[in-house]
């Protein structure tokens, strides 16, 4: 199936010279084969579609303890819209959509998100289980 899609100008150009780095960096490692902007944007469309279809991983599971994050409920218990919550804790809308789809947040991300939520305890943003 074909699909035709129009960029900016200014999207275009950082896509080629993204492609242009990498067909240079895979010559110097010995590699001919080049890729164009055309696969580069079918593979970005595959790893965005992947991403969107993983499950949730635990934050932490080892010794019988798994924690998982319970952030994306606590926000979509608030009803606010990403750009809400973006403007509530200034992470960036990119990061937060992942965090909300269950990706670990890094601990600024994750200190942001406690000080925006009125800093509840610790055991209402975890849900931590331990297995016997």
């Amino acid at each position: 199936m074909k699909i035709e899609i129009e960029l900016r100008d200014e999207t275009y150009k950082k896509l080629e010279q993204f492609v242009i780095y990498h067909n240079v960096k895979r010559k110097i490692i010995g590699t001919d084969k080049e890729e164009t902007v055309e696969d580069t944007i079918k593979a970005a469309i595959m790893m965005y579609i992947n991403w969107l279809s993983l499950v949730p991983s635990p934050l932490i599971e080892a010794n019988g303890l798994t924690i998982h994050s319970r952030i994306p409920s606590i926000f979509s218990s608030q009803g606010k819209s990403l750009k809400e919550i973006h403007k509530q804790t200034g992470i960036p809308k990119s990061t937060l959509s992942g965090l909300l789809h269950g990706s670990i947040p890094n601990l600024e991300n994750f200190i942001r998100i406690w000080l925006s939520l009125g800093q509840p305890s610790i055991h209402d943003l975890l849900n931590v289980e331990l297995s016997e």
